[in-house]
């Protein structure tokens, strides 16, 4: 007996793709409207941040970005709404619903309707914060080293 398996329609086929990839992505990603409060979020943005999928639904992206990295976003979104620009991206510092500071590396694109008009962004975010505790960790243990030098009157070199 042969099993025929019926083709699904590309356009089925799409929306269904798109629907598991956003549902089971381990990378955070949020849809916004052109004012910046979320539409849709995936499950890995709510686990990121803290947040259930109802309050980050009431919130903007600027509402959970840390204060001193907001007015770049800002500034960054608002020229890829109104310029030919695909997208940009930026690391930048989240904030926890617990308090905690997140540094994510954030792609964010915009969508634009059947008119070339843009609708919609979609940012996608990837945790970097293993990251930058090792730049800082690597920061301090050369100001450390640099400062024992300093205090026994040696250097270093390199060879070349």
């Amino acid at each position: 007996m042969s099993l025929s398996i019926e083709p699904l329609p590309a356009a089925l086929l799409s929306k269904e793709l798109f629907r598991s990839i956003y549902d089971h992505s381990p990378v955070g990603m949020g849809i916004c409207d052109l004012h910046g409060r979320y539409v849709a979020v995936n499950a890995a943005l709510c686990e990121f941040l803290g947040y259930t999928e109802d309050e980050l639904l009431q919130r903007t992206f600027a509402d959970v970005t840390h204060p001193g990295d907001v007015d770049k976003n800002i500034h960054l979104r608002q020229a890829l709404i109104e310029s030919s620009c695909d997208a940009f991206q930026i690391e930048k510092r989240y904030l926890h619903k617990n308090g905690n500071v997140l540094w994510a590396k954030t792609v964010v694109s915009v969508i634009h309707d059947v008119q070339q008009r843009p609708i919609l962004t979609v940012g996608q975010m990837m945790s970097i914060d293993n990251l930058k505790a090792s730049e800082q960790s690597l920061k301090r243990s050369r100001k450390s080293l640099a400062n024992a030098q300093r205090l026994a009157q040696v250097g270093d070199w390199d060879w070349n």
